[in-house]
């Protein structure tokens, strides 16, 4: 278990750091911490990404029956 800075960690991973860094503020990474003005997270910590690809939600307001 390594810490590293956050931004080389959106580098490993390919990902925008201020992404990342919303991520970290958000709660969204376990192993996220902030100590000072840098954030830092485990090296080993998986990069989900929540949103939602399987088409659930495509046309959802649509769908809505009028209120009567």
């Amino acid at each position: 278990m390594a810490i590293i800075l956050l931004t080389e960690y959106a580098k490993r991973h390919g990902r925008n750091p201020v992404s990342v860094t919303q991520k970290a503020e958000r709660g969204t990474f376990r192993t996220a911490k902030k100590i000072g003005r840098q954030w830092f997270i485990d090296e080993d910590e998986p990069y989900i990404d929540g949103r939602v690809t399987s088409g659930k939600y495509i046309g959802k307001s649509r769908n809505r029956k009028p209120k009567e």
